[in-house]
């Protein structure tokens, strides 16, 4: 999982696809994920781990330059 987080945190579209995706249903279980996996499931929790890594951020999230004069 460590290999993976590390990757995925370089990679924050994908990780905000993720977490949006892999959410509980209104049994407890993955949206997203077949077999019935209990959430979070393991797909979500690599997800979590690279936001708490701290990666890139999404181009669409960042603040947008301020332009002007400097003092």
């Amino acid at each position: 999982m460590t290999l993976m987080a590390t990757m995925l945190a370089d990679m924050p579209d994908l990780r905000l696809r993720v977490q949006h995706q892999h959410v509980p249903d209104q049994f407890g279980y993955c949206a997203d994920c077949r077999d019935n996996i209990r959430w979070p499931c393991e797909v979500y929790r690599i997800a979590a781990e690279a936001e708490r890594r701290g990666g890139a951020v999404a181009p669409w999230s960042a603040p947008a330059p301020v332009r002007g004069r400097f003092i």
